[in-house]
């Protein structure tokens, strides 16, 4: 993995774990073991880190879906699903869910691309609702836009609550 790809892996869990506002180009250097300036090279911004690291989300859900190709709806979504348990390992959230309360907050290029991601996600999840109302396996009354909105906000509704609670534990 070259130096650019560790940042971007960096800055991916950094903002996973911390939030887009809790960690500055110093952190990645320092943890990276490389000069501040060499962060700058590949990134001028925390702007352009964040297009970087949402076009890497954007490739992991390309993955997800031909991986899940051919399967039947259910498994589909029992997979979508561990994806998001498994982004909690570790005190991580799903990049949407790390980005999402920040949004207003990007330039327009960024708020381009996390729409993109989050659009790309939720046609996925509205044609599986779909495929699974077609296979007889979903029996929702709602539209199955209406059921993906809702899962998705349920997830990164639940991701928020865990994240409250994780530091309500370190608290005590």
């Amino acid at each position: 993995m070259n130096t650019r790809e560790k940042i971007i892996v960096l800055g991916d869990h950094l903002v996973r774990t911390r939030g887009i506002n809790a960690f500055s180009f110093s952190d990645i250097s320092k943890e990276l073991g490389i000069k501040n300036s060499s962060v700058h090279y590949y990134f001028p911004t925390k702007s352009s880190l964040v297009l970087s690291i949402l076009e890497r989300h954007e490739g992991v859900l390309n993955k997800f879906i031909s991986r899940v190709e051919g399967k039947d709806a259910q498994k589909k979504l029992d997979q979508f699903m561990a994806v998001y348990s498994r982004a909690r390992v570790g005190g991580r959230i799903s990049i949407l869910g790390a980005l999402f309360s920040d949004f207003l907050t990007f330039e327009e290029e960024v708020q381009a691309s996390l729409q993109k991601l989050t659009d790309d996600t939720l046609q996925w999840l509205v044609q599986t609702m779909e495929q699974g109302k077609l296979e007889g396996i979903f029996h929702h009354t709602s539209t199955n836009r209406e059921k993906a909105i809702e899962i998705i906000s349920q997830i990164l509704g639940m991701e928020q609550l865990a994240r409250v609670n994780v530091k309500i534990k370190c608290a005590e």
